[in-house]
């Protein structure tokens, strides 16, 4: 059979192709081989005409709070004091 490639749609943050290609090996070594090299000839096309993969990433900000450390030791400790169950008597 022939290999087919189609568009198949619009993703969140992609324009979705399919590529469907059968592959004859004797065993799954032959099959992971001829599938590696197909996956890189992709790269290599999509590279050669000026584009390339976008990869799913995530950008985490942090920021140091402006309270000095004593002031955060006592707010600690008074959700502490308040947490606490009160004492039998």
């Amino acid at each position: 059979m022939p290999a087919r490639v189609s568009f198949i749609g619009y993703g969140a943050f992609s324009l979705d192709v399919e590529v469907m290609i059968y592959i004859r090996a004797l065993n799954y070594e032959i099959f992971l081989e001829k599938q590696e090299k197909l996956l890189l000839s992709f790269s290599h096309i999509v590279e050669e005409h000026g584009s390339g993969f976008a990869f799913p990433s995530q950008t985490i900000y942090t920021a140091k709070d402006d309270f000095p450390t004593e002031t955060a030791q006592q707010v600690l400790s008074q959700q502490d004091l308040s947490q606490q169950s009160p004492s039998a008597n």
